[in-house]
């Protein structure tokens, strides 16, 4: 597969055999996240059978230019679609084109279709029916969100009266859902999609995989109406892939049907398309970025960000984003990170581990075995990639899992002047406080919602109950020590010497309700000159909300100007601090409101 641009959209070209292309419309915001790795790897099936095939990033997503706060938004969306059928019948000189889109990219797959005329065949694949249920949808997720951050807020802070978050700084019209925005006009004009509401055929023959909604048998009757051949069939393994990215399940049987739909549905010739982009940058304001790839045959991609004016002494930064997410991060953080800190003159690296985001799979590659110690040496791979390229004195900002990462790789190479480490697990984290959190959650008719339609399975919460089970009988009292929370605090320390093993910056972000914090709360007057903690009173776990995450990129920014020039980074050392930030008293500055642009 080859990286490509057009029109300000990132995208790939995975070559085919022959003159006849296919089109991937992504699904949007959190759905894309969940099903970007397995994307590729449908896009892989179809060129293997000879369709040169293309996916891509909307404009204002993924690594494309622009933001989801820019007006326009769902005309982008639609352009972008546009601009790729153009880019692949333009450079790749195929003689016709069909349309696969997966939930939203459906629908606008179908809206793209009645602007280009001539599309071959569609294939909609379990399709978000109109806008406005869409956006119910969205809705309902920030309301669970809100609530969920809000419960697990007041179950550790143990009848506190410190304030708890409860929604961010925006307009009451925008819906903030996974990190994404939706603007009050983007959902209005969301809205106006209905796929019912057609009087033109949008192509001769079509595919349609439902979930089995009585709305999508009206839809498949509506366009036999308007004469189109239409063949609908369940997607059947739908709740076992629409799932988060470490639970996902690779469609194999719905995806070998629509392959083998398109062999059979499609006519085409098999004349090789030997046209293969060079490598390209995106420009923006401010930097340059680059798609690259490295490590071992290639097999981990990731993209650089290069400022026009680098600023003197200062360290490169690494994004390590949380298990399964691809170098995008949570609801595009580490784009809006690197782009932000570009302007501040750093380079940044954000990239995918292996087998994860837009790295292929290696050959030996079991994503049920992949862990922390199998990652590290990604990561290294990393750091000497960046290192051929000249660049010296590493600093890795790692979320959750990536936190961990981080750690772990800092315990092992001196390349490293710092870390950032948010929301970092602890491996000894109480177990009382998540048993009390999933019982609550089972008094949450929203969580039973979210059951229902297959975003959350019964057999992940019973194994999870399960795991936290074991891992408080672990925790049993033993002759050293009279309590589990007396074994907690111990190992709690130990941990935290680990951090002071290292002898680099520590910077440690937590949001609302981590009930690690508490472990590391409890070493905080031990007088650590290399150890920097913030804990963040409104924010939910994966810094949903903008307003956190622009207060988090404000305070790291504040945090690595005390680092010093390179040189004296190992002398000069802050004197650990904890702070409870509250984002209701921070001042943003004209850029962070509007964001990166």
């Amino acid at each position: 597969m080859v990286p490509i641009s057009f029109n300000g959209c990132f995208g790939w070209l995975h070559p085919g055999t022959a003159d006849y292309g296919v089109v991937l419309f992504s699904p949007d915001g959190e759905e894309e996240r969940c099903v970007h790795h397995h994307w590729l790897n449908f896009a892989e099936e179809l060129a293997s059978a000879g369709f040169p095939t293309v996916r891509f990033d909307y404009h204002g997503t993924g690594d494309s230019l622009g933001d989801d706060e820019t007006p326009g938004r769902v005309r982008a969306w639609i352009d972008s679609g546009l601009a790729a059928v153009k880019w692949i019948k333009e450079e790749i000189r195929v003689k016709a084109v069909a349309l696969v889109g997966l939930r939203l990219g459906a629908t606008l797959s179908v809206a793209a279709s009645k602007e280009l005329g001539g599309v071959d065949a569609l294939v909609l694949l379990a399709p978000v029916l109109s806008g406005k249920s869409y956006i119910r949808e969205l809705r309902l997720q920030m309301e669970f969100e809100r609530e969920r951050t809000t419960l697990r807020a007041r179950q550790l802070q143990h009848g506190s009266e410190r304030k708890i978050w409860r929604g961010g700084h925006g307009s009451d019209h925008d819906v903030e859902a996974f990190g994404f925005v939706y603007t009050g006009e983007t959902q209005t004009d969301l809205k106006k999609m209905d796929l019912l509401d057609l009087s033109s055929l949008p192509a001769p023959r079509m595919l349609i995989l439902k979930r089995g909604l009585n709305a999508e048998d009206r839809v498949a009757a509506k366009y036999r109406e308007l004469g189109a051949q239409v063949f609908d069939e369940r997607f059947v393994d739908y709740a076992d892939f629409m799932k988060r990215p470490d639970e996902a399940k690779y469609p194999c049987s719905t995806f070998y049907k629509v392959v083998q739909w398109l062999n059979h549905h499609c006519l085409f010739s098999s004349v090789v398309s030997s046209r293969i982009p060079s490598t390209f940058q995106l420009n923006l304001p401010g930097c340059v970025e680059e798609p690259v790839s490295f490590g071992n045959h290639s097999s981990v991609f990731g993209v650089i960000n290069r400022p026009r004016s680098v600023r003197p002494h200062s360290p490169v930064l690494l994004f390590l984003t949380t298990w399964g997410t691809s170098h995008i991060g949570i609801g595009r953080m580490w784009v809006m990170m690197a782009r932000y800190f570009a302007g501040l003159g750093y380079v940044s690296f954000r990239f995918d581990l292996a087998g994860v985001g837009d790295s292929p799979n290696q050959k030996d590659y079991r994503a049920e075995e992949a862990s922390i110690e199998h990652s590290i040496a990604d990561v290294q791979s990393a750091l000497d990639w960046l290192q051929s390229e000249g660049y010296a004195g590493f600093l890795l900002v790692g979320f959750c899992w990536g936190a961990a990462l981080a750690r772990a790789v800092s315990l092992r190479d001196n390349r490293l002047i710092g870390q950032i480490l948010i929301n970092l697990p602890s491996a000894t984290f109480d177990t009382r406080h998540a048993l009390r959190h999933y019982l609550s959650l089972a008094r949450n008719f929203k969580y039973w919602w979210r059951i229902l339609h297959g975003q959350i399975t019964i057999d992940y919460i019973f194994r999870r109950l399960a795991t936290l089970r074991e891992q408080r009988k672990s925790l049993r009292p033993h002759p050293q020590h009279k309590s589990e929370g007396e074994i907690l605090d111990f190992l709690a320390a130990q941990e935290m010497g680990d951090l002071l093993k290292l002898r680099i910056e520590t910077f440690l972000a937590y949001s609302a309700g981590e009930s690690s914090i508490d472990q590391y709360q409890q070493s905080r007057n031990m007088k650590y000159a290399n150890i920097h903690i913030v804990q963040f009173d409104h924010a939910d776990h994966l810094f949903y909300q903008r307003s956190e995450r622009r207060q988090l990129m404000e305070l790291i920014r504040d945090y690595l100007g005390t680092l010093g020039p390179l040189e004296s980074n190992k002398a000069n050392k802050p004197d650990v601090n904890f702070t409870i930030c509250d984002s209701s008293k921070i001042e943003l500055s004209p850029f962070e409101r509007t964001g990166s642009k």
